[in-house]
């Protein structure tokens, strides 16, 4: 792929992705106060255009994108999908501080992208592996699937529910320290798009003034 036509691409990502976080949060479903919730069909068109792009960026790109958690972020692009992942945030009371981890690393995977562009490196970046320099959406247990659970549990029989790799990764980024960075998040500065909008959000959920 041309410089010129991937930095094209990943400036329609980012711009899409802004917005779509932005109403991303305005409307997660432990927060909402619409009385009638049928999820938002301009938050759809923007979660198709990312995954357009996304995918649009090459195979590595995919798979270092799917290996932080976009599929998590973008669970849904339409109604009926909305509505599914709606019952299921509700009905396990999914924490909200996951998703905003997620955007986050997503964020930064777009500046990594522009750094290996600026330098003329794009076929450098294509060789990356996709866990190189990230953190994957495993390591959030609502995230992981039944059968990976059970055969974690397999692997690791003196310590149920987590397998040594998956443990590491819980140690080294305790969701604790997660959710204490971002309730504190109006200190740290804002000086992304992404940041503005999760300050806001914490503020707005919090009645903290910013």
């Amino acid at each position: 792929m041309q410089q010129k036509r991937a930095l094209e691409l990943i400036e329609k990502f980012q711009e899409s992705f802004n917005q779509y976080h932005k109403l991303f949060l305005e409307n997660y479903p432990l927060f909402s106060t619409k009385d009638y919730d049928f999820g938002s069909r301009e938050l759809n068109t923007l979660g198709i255009k990312c995954q357009a792009y996304m995918t649009m960026l090459g195979k590595t790109a995919k798979a270092r994108m799917n290996y932080i958690g976009f599929r998590q972020l973008f669970a849904f692009d339409n109604e009926v999908d909305w509505y599914s992942w709606k019952t299921w945030i509700n009905k396990n009371r999914v924490d909200h501080t996951q998703y905003l981890s997620i955007s986050m690393r997503i964020d930064t995977e777009l500046k990594r992208m522009r750094e290996f562009l600026k330098e003329d490196m794009w076929e450098v970046y294509c060789s990356l592996e996709e866990n190189e320099f990230s953190v994957s959406y495993l390591r959030y247990e609502d995230f992981q699937p039944v059968d990976f659970k059970q055969n974690e549990n397999l692997d690791n029989p003196g310590n149920p529910g987590s397998s040594t790799n998956i443990q590491v990764i819980l140690n080294n980024h305790p969701e604790k320290v997660e959710k204490q960075m971002f309730s504190n998040i109006e200190r740290i500065e804002k000086n992304t798009s992404i940041l503005a909008n999760i300050a806001t959000f914490i503020a707005r959920i919090s009645g903290v003034k910013i």
